[in-house]
């Protein structure tokens, strides 16, 4: 039995070696936040470098995550020898939960359809 996880893959597009990654997603149910979703790299992404993630989701109480469209990348940059820390917050279109097709349908109503 497998845990529910977000699942995709890291590009690290810079020409930076970066060390020590997380990602963090933010859950909702409905507007609310609920939980996170995270995981973490702990070896060094060369630039060019791909790391296939798997986020998963650990549903203490029973809620259920309709939904997440932010994320918090953190680690540490190589720059000059020195290893720098950093965090960006990245937006982006909605991830729904595939059971739930009226919040899907309502997003669409409101701002269009989207690829899926």
């Amino acid at each position: 039995m497998s845990l529910p996880a977000i699942e995709g893959s890291l590009f690290n597009g810079s020409a930076t070696p970066l060390r020590s990654l997380d990602v963090e997603f933010a859950l909702k149910a409905g507007q609310f936040f609920i939980d996170t979703a995270s995981a973490s790299y702990g070896g060094e992404l060369p630039p060019g470098g791909r790391w296939a993630f798997h986020a998963y989701l650990l549903l203490l109480d029973g809620r259920v995550p309709s939904r997440t469209s932010s994320m918090i990348l953190s680690g540490f940059a190589r720059r000059d020898g020195r290893l720098e820390r950093f965090a960006n917050t990245l937006v982006f279109d909605p991830v729904f939960n595939p059971d739930n097709r009226g919040e899907i349908k309502q997003w669409e109503k409101v701002h269009g359809k989207r690829q899926r």
